[in-house]
């Protein structure tokens, strides 16, 4: 029984002192790092310390403690898959901060991945794709510079999608012509010389790409020609600018009726009449509007692309005044 006691007696101061040692094993230790601290050098520490005793090892070893470690190139590629926006929001989130390469590619995959023959609903998902690359079109049309690289883009897009759903472009399509007509006819009841902005220009020259202009009548094309040409034959002429544009719906009603082999009279009027006053100049007269017809003289309104004409574009008007100068001084002269 004294045996069983004292060896009872002896786990028990085991296991107090089990107890102590753990204990000290979660007392934190003190911060020496004042008191320096001798290590001696095992087998390859000691190696190493005689390579470091060579001025080439050491300084290779500086340059490799000196010189941070180079990040790794990566390389972001697009995903050979896209879901199909639905929203504009979508879709700038999509291509919105792409190059214009990875652009193109990001939409080509989006029209080729959701293609109409692949899948019933794809259909309705692609003339949802169609409105938003028009949208989106617009905005761009809009903006000033004009991003040129990414609108032939959309355009080659445009017809791509157009060609697999071709009654809802030509809708959408006469959707937008219909608005552009509201727009004219209440910018001349106001008064206005109703000239359209540049969103409208680029419009209508990829109606022009996109639809074909050579048949007799179409649902966009017929549309389309008509608005240029009340465009030509009722906006006037206030201003260089406004010459100009009058030269580049010209264009465009070339693009329209050339392919067809037809004319666009409204188109020959008006140019005319503006190279006519521009060229007045060479004339005895001197008049820009002479030998105008009365609607042609008020629809142009002035020399506009003759700048050394009075009232024409670029300073046209200091130049007449030193005429009448010179004029009044000779008057002078003879007089005396």
């Amino acid at each position: 029984e004294e045996d069983e006691e004292e060896e009872e007696e002896e786990d028990e101061e085991k296991k107090v002192a089990d107890d102590v040692d753990d204990k000290s094993d979660i007392v934190s230790i003190p911060d020496n790092s004042d008191t320096s601290i001798s290590v001696t050098p095992s087998d390859e520490d000691a190696g190493g310390a005689e390579s470091d005793s060579d001025p080439a090892a050491r300084s290779k070893k500086t340059e490799t403690a000196s010189s941070p470690p180079r990040p790794t190139s990566t390389s972001t590629e697009l995903p050979f898959t896209f879901p199909m926006p639905e929203t504009p929001e979508q879709l700038n989130d999509i291509v919105g901060a792409l190059s214009p390469a990875d652009t193109a590619l990001a939409l080509e995959r989006i029209r080729k991945c959701h293609a109409p023959t692949l899948k019933e609903d794809n259909r309705k998902k692609t003339q949802t794709f169609l409105g938003l690359l028009l949208q989106r079109f617009e905005v761009l049309a809009g903006e000033s510079p004009l991003p040129a690289v990414y609108l032939d883009i959309l355009a080659a897009n445009v017809a791509a999608v157009a060609a697999s759903v071709p009654f809802f472009a030509a809708t959408a399509a006469r959707a937008r012509l219909e608005k552009m007509s509201a727009r004219l006819r209440a910018a001349l009841r106001d008064d206005e010389t109703g000239w359209p902005p540049a969103r409208t220009i680029l419009l209508l020259a990829l109606f022009a790409e996109v639809f074909p202009t050579t048949d007799k009548q179409h649902p966009v094309c017929t549309p389309a020609a008509l608005y240029i040409g009340n465009v030509l034959a009722h906006c006037a002429i206030r201003g260089a600018r406004e010459a100009a544009l009058a030269v580049v719906f010209g264009a465009l009603a070339a693009a329209y009726s050339a392919p067809a082999g037809r004319v666009f009279p409204e188109a020959v009027s008006l140019l005319s009449a503006v190279v006519h006053a521009a060229g007045a100049a060479g004339t005895k007269s001197g008049k820009w509007d002479a030998g105008l017809p009365s609607h042609l003289r008020e629809q142009v309104g002035g020399p506009w692309l003759a700048p050394s004409l009075p009232g024409g574009g670029g300073g046209g008007d200091a130049t007449s005044k030193k005429k009448k100068k010179k004029k009044k001084k000779k008057k002078k002269k003879k007089k005396k």
